[in-house]
C-alpha cells in the first residue's frame, strides 16, 4: 500500500515529462525503496494490484518472485537488463544500502534532493551519451565500458546522481564505499570495483560541471 501511495505522491509532485516520472525503473526503484524504508524489513510479501498475482521482493539480494519466477540481476552483465522486471530492485538496492552505512535519517534528509538531482542532471547526461567521445577526462565512460555503460545506463547514472547529492552533505567518502561495495556484489574483483567507482567519480564530476539544460 505504502508503495502504490509513493507512486500518487510523485506524480502528483512532478510532471510526467520529468525524469523520475517518465522511466519506470527509477520512480519504480524509488517507490520500492520507501515502501522498505517505512517496513523496515528487506524482504516484502504481497499481491498484485491488477492480477493478483503473489509477489515477492528481497531489496538486499536484488530478488523478484513473480508469478512463482525469480528474477534476479546479479552481475553487470546480459542483454537489454532493462527489460527484467526486477532491474528496480538493482537501483532500490543502492540506496538501501545508503541507508544502511548512513542511517534512515540521513536517507531522509537527501532523499529529496536526490529525487531533484536526477531530473535536473539527466539531459546533461543524455547529451554525453550522445557524444563520440566523453571530454574533461571521462573517456574511459566510451571506451573501457563503453557496451556495458549503454546497457546499465540507468544504474551508473543512479550512482552517479548518488554521490553529487552526497557532496552537498560532507559524505562522499561513506557513499564511496557503499558505491565499491555494490559493485562487488555484483561480481566485481575490489581493483575493478574501486576502478569502476572512479569511473563514477569521473561522470559525477562531468555532470556536476555542465551546464543546466
Amino acid at each position: 500500500m505504502f508503495h502504490e501511495r509513493t507512486h500518487t505522491v510523485f506524480l502528483a509532485t512532478y510532471d510526467k515529462e520529468e525524469y523520475v516520472i517518465s522511466n519506470y525503473h527509477v520512480q519504480e526503484a524509488l517507490a520500492q525503496f520507501l515502501a522498505f524504508h517505512q517496513s523496515k524489513e528487506a524482504r516484502i510479501e504481497g499481491v498484485t494490484r491488477f492480477q493478483r498475482a503473489s509477489v515477492i521482493l528481497d531489496i538486499k539480494t536484488r530478488e523478484l518472485h513473480y508469478f512463482n519466477v525469480r528474477f534476479h540481476i546479479n552481475k553487470l552483465a546480459g542483454s537489454h537488463p532493462e527489460r527484467s522486471p526486477s532491474y528496480s530492485l538493482l537501483l532500490s538496492n543502492d540506496l538501501w544500502e545508503v541507508e544502511n552505512r548512513l542511517g534512515s535519517d540521513y536517507v531522509e534528509s537527501i532523499l529529496k534532493s536526490f529525487t531533484d538531482g536526477l531530473n535536473r542532471h539527466r539531459k546533461s547526461f543524455d547529451g554525453l551519451m550522445n557524444k563520440p567521445l566523453w571530454e574533461n577526462g571521462a573517456r574511459n565512460l566510451r571506451t573501457i565500458y563503453e557496451y556495458e555503460f549503454r546497457l546499465f545506463d540507468t544504474f551508473h547514472y543512479f550512482l552517479a546522481v548518488l554521490r553529487l547529492t552526497a557532496l552537498e552533505t560532507g559524505a562522499e567518502t561513506e557513499i564511496e564505499d557503499v558505491t565499491v561495495s555494490v559493485l562487488k556484489s555484483l561480481g566485481f574483483s575490489s581493483k575493478k570495483a574501486k576502478s569502476r567507482s572512479e569511473v563514477i567519480k569521473e561522470l559525477a564530476d562531468v555532470l556536476e560541471q555542465s551546464p543546466p539544460p
